[in-house]
């Protein structure tokens, strides 16, 4: 591959969840080709009080609703922990709450 080992780490923010399991496998196994020492993924956690967040604060916000629109439709194309412990059994995935995001750590150093 052209880019195989080519920076030290890959970082992915908030793009893994508009794909399917296998787009997500592939963009991994790209990551993890291009990254010497680790992938970082950080993702959205789908998760009810993530859905209902932007309705709930629009009159104290104003979002657009397109927005809400938007940010409903990323919520419910995202993941759970164990979704993304599925695709990348080598990772290690957090919760990081209360800010309902995932992230997906792959430690290149550690032996396969």
């Amino acid at each position: 591959m052209l880019f195989r080992s080519s920076v030290d780490i890959v970082i992915c923010s908030l793009f893994l969840h508009h794909f399917d399991d296998e787009g997500v496998r592939a963009i991994l196994a790209r990551f993890e080709e291009a990254a010497r020492t680790a992938v970082v993924c950080v993702d959205l956690y789908r998760h009810v009080l993530a859905r209902t967040f932007l309705p709930v604060t629009r009159p104290v916000a104003g979002w657009h609703p397109l927005t809400i629109h938007d940010g409903v439709i990323s919520v419910n194309a995202a993941f759970v922990p164990a979704e993304l412990r599925r695709l990348a059994p080598r990772a290690r995935v957090r919760n990081h709450w209360p800010w309902f995001r995932l992230s997906l750590e792959l430690d290149l150093s550690r032996p396969r």
